[in-house]
């Protein structure tokens, strides 16, 4: 795509929450966003995956957003250890932690897991 469409790459992420929980997590949301660099238009549209024939032009803002994956297994029996990496690696939230794995009080700490 490049090729034809040459890019500048604007940002690339990972969303924090958006992975399914589970003992083993699920993968996280993508997104990523960049600016078409050859001569064009500027208006905002949306286009599908496997559309052909959308013209992308200077200026025009491509934003991609990929899905994330489901988790397996039951989400309190996610190893601690684990959980409290994914908190410090910024993939779960403390709240999302205590939504999905049964943190008390929604804070960082996997000390507070539930039985």
């Amino acid at each position: 795509m490049e090729v034809e469409f040459p890019l500048r790459v604007l940002t690339t992420e990972l969303a924090p929450d958006s992975a399914g929980a589970g003992r083993h997590r699920g993968g996280l949301r993508g997104r990523t966003a960049a600016v078409v660099l050859n001569p064009g238009r500027t208006n905002e549209r949306r286009m599908r995956g496997k559309e052909v024939g959308n013209g992308l032009e200077q200026g025009d803002v491509w934003l991609l957003r990929a899905s994330g994956g489901g988790g397996y297994g039951p989400p309190r029996e996610r190893d601690p250890r684990l959980l409290e990496s994914d908190i410090e690696d910024g993939y779960v939230t403390g709240e999302g932690a205590a939504a999905d794995h049964g943190l008390a009080g929604g804070g960082p700490s996997v000390g507070d897991l539930r039985p």
